[in-house]
């Protein structure tokens, strides 16, 4: 009996010692799926927003309105995202309940260069934590910021 005893207490003191780096680990792999979408995302948007009379040169030049619109078609789909409103189009929220809202800031730089920047809350996975931070998250929630730079040409 005292063998169960000490197993019992062993499975309870080992979770809650586990519950932290389960959620670290899925907060890794949350920031890895982000970071795909948006590498992506940026990939697809630079081929789709190449000026078609361009195409010949050397570097090709792109329409950065174009880009924007393609990288949030292309963001949204990878994620499962929609556009939360048609006034604010840098903000998304999630279809399935995945994620808390994205916001996406695409800030040009210089002439062929900008900077997207991807913030969003991040979602406790486990009951643990979902149980005893929310209420600390919804006054000073743990943000996942992912920024990446882009170039913008395509070389031929």
């Amino acid at each position: 009996m005292k063998f169960v005893s000490f197993l019992l207490a062993g499975v309870f003191f080992f979770t809650i010692l586990l519950n932290p780096f389960v959620e670290l680990f899925s907060q890794f792999i949350d920031k890895c799926s982000i970071g795909a979408a948006l590498k992506t995302s940026c990939r697809t948007a630079l081929i789709n927003s190449a000026n078609i009379n361009s195409l010949r040169d050397v570097q090709s030049k792109l329409d950065i309105e174009v880009f924007k619109e393609k990288f949030r078609e292309n963001f949204c789909y990878s994620l499962n995202l929609k556009q939360k409103s048609p006034v604010n189009p840098n903000t998304f929220v999630s279809i399935d309940g995945k994620y808390n809202n994205f916001n996406v800031y695409i800030e040009k730089i210089d002439e062929d260069e900008c900077e997207i920047e991807v913030t969003t809350a991040y979602k406790f996975k486990t009951n643990l934590f979902k149980r005893f931070f929310n209420s600390v998250a919804e006054n000073d929630p743990t943000y996942i910021v992912i920024k990446r730079r882009q170039i913008l040409s395509v070389e031929n």
